[in-house]
Formats: C-alpha cells, structure tokens, sequence
C-alpha cells in the first residue's frame, strides 16, 4: 500500500518535471468546471476566419468609397466593418493565446453578423445600382458585393459552429 502511493507520487511528480504542469492544472480546471456554473469553451477563436476577414477588406473598401448620400447606409454600413474588424482583432488575439470561446457567442456573433452584412450590403447595393459608371461606383458594388457574400459565410459559420 505504502509503495503504491509512493510510486504514484513519483510518476505525478515526473510529469511534472516534464512541463506537465500546466495539462493537469487545465484537466483539473475543466473537470471542476461544472461545480461552479463556469460553461465549458468549446469552439476555436478563428473557426469562422474567412468570414471575418471579409470584413477588413469591406472596411477598406469602405474607407475609399464612402460617397453614400443615405445617412443610415453610412452609419449601418461603417459600424457593421468597423464593429466586426474590432470583433476580428479580439478573437484573433483570442486565438493566439490558445483561448477557446463558447459556442453559443461564437453563433451569437456569426448571427448578427449575417443579418448586419447582408443588411449593410443591400443597401450599398441599392445606392450605387443606378450612379454613373465610375471607380468609385466600381468599389461600392464591390463592397456591397463583398458584405453580402460576408454576410452568408457568417451564417454558414453559425450553421456549422451549431453541427459541431
């Protein structure tokens, strides 16, 4: 009896030495987990990456064709590429700590980001459909085109998160 607690010891404290440490501090989080309410992160930070980077060419695209004359396209517009290039960099960062973010925020953001693309896409869409052919009118369709497209990665994003 004694011996056996004496080896097991051993073994916990050489897996310890071997930079175990933080693998059983993390199982020993995760299994506890429960006990105080804490949900469990299931999802990777950039499981939806494609859809998100959209949003930076969007809003780079948005940056050089920003002759919108409908006020509520404007604002809907640069807060939606705006607001989800912010939303990239965090889980981006997320991401590179080794962070996972739970399911239901991941289809939350993929939700609303579906709905605010292909929204800001429309109507950019609608403005410039009837514009004299110009560069800027070529990058607002491009826009408009890309926060559509955007709009439908995102719920395909939220589609497959839910599958997982």
């Amino acid at each position: 009896m004694g011996s056996t607690s004496t080896s097991e010891s051993n073994s916990r404290m050489e897996s310890c030495s071997h930079g175990s440490t933080r693998n059983l501090l993390e199982d020993a989080i995760k299994r506890s987990a429960w006990l105080i309410g804490v949900p469990r992160p299931r999802v990777p930070a950039l499981q939806g990456y494609r859809s998100r980077a959209l949003a930076i060419a969007c809003l780079i695209l948005h940056y050089k064709s920003l002759d919108e004359r409908d006020d509520l396209t404007k604002l809907l517009a640069a807060g939606t590429f705006v607001g989800y290039s912010v939303i990239l960099v965090a889980l981006f960062c997320g991401y590179m700590m080794s962070e996972l973010i739970s399911k239901k925020l991941d289809v939350f953001f993929s939700l609303i980001g579906c709905a605010m693309f292909i929204a800001s896409g429309v109507l950019i869409l609608k403005e410039w459909e009837n514009a004299w052919s110009t560069d800027t009118k070529k990058l607002a369709i491009s826009k408009g085109s890309l926060a559509v497209t955007n709009g439908v990665l995102f719920f395909f994003d939220a589609i497959f998160t839910l599958r997982n």
